[in-house]
């Protein structure tokens, strides 16, 4: 069986740093500006908003006031090594008679393909899961965004909506699939953080590379319920 002395793989509870990650609330103005960037980043809005406007920054903090008393929870993907802020995540439309609510996660381009996203998901999972009582976490993705929907099913979620012809954009109709995490597969988050620690990489768990060098995630084998059965490398 394998060991390892590594500190965050080796820690009981809850945390919210991982191997390249740290998710943490918004503290000061600079984040604020910091998401702001990210709201009119006209550019890459489409991978995870319909929204289409610039907003001025009085009118973004009236947004972020409106999410918060909706219930939206929202955190800072910054770097464990640097503090760089790289990303958010957040989740919304909690329903708290049926435990379940959705979920995004946003990204700057650059730190895009790197193991990012994968992780800062994870930890946000663990964490809702352990705390809000949850029995499902959602999560909706278009058809044009292939790199997130390969992170989602890779990282253990099921599709289980397919809703043709659901969004507009670019000149044609695009599908939308939705996705959910389950509370009874939450203990295979653990093997899934487990990807990134440089401890057991040395010692033989490895990962596969796509072509441009970043880490690809594991596979996640699933029985004929689609119940997770055991995780494979790539």
């Amino acid at each position: 069986m394998m060991t390892t002395t590594c500190p965050i793989c080796g820690e009981d509870g809850v945390k919210l740093e991982g191997h390249l990650v740290r998710l943490r609330p918004l503290q000061d103005e600079e984040d604020i500006r910091f998401l702001f960037g990210l709201r009119n980043d006209v550019e890459h809005l489409y991978l995870w908003t319909t929204r289409r406007e610039v907003v001025s920054f009085t009118e973004f903090q009236d947004e972020l006031r409106h999410d918060e008393r909706l219930g939206m929870l929202r955190l800072i993907i910054e770097k464990r090594d640097t503090g760089e802020r790289i990303g958010t995540v957040f989740s919304y439309d909690h329903n708290r008679v049926d435990r379940h609510c959705s979920i995004v996660t946003v990204l700057c381009p650059t730190a895009r393909r790197r193991g990012y996203g994968a992780e800062a998901t994870a930890l946000f999972l663990r964490y809702l899961f352990a705390y809000l009582n949850l029995e499902k976490v959602y999560a909706q993705v278009y058809e044009f965004n292939s790199l997130s929907r390969q992170t989602l099913e890779h990282g253990g979620f099921k599709r289980e909506g397919v809703f043709p012809r659901h969004h507009f954009w670019n000149g044609r109709w695009w599908t939308m699939y939705q996705y959910a995490y389950y509370a009874d597969d939450r203990d295979h988050l653990k093997e899934v953080l487990a990807q990134f620690c440089p401890l057991l990489r040395r010692n033989g768990f490895q990962r596969g590379r796509n072509h441009q060098g970043a880490a690809e995630p594991i596979e996640v084998r699933r029985d004929q319920n689609g119940n997770v059965q055991r995780v494979a490398d790539r």
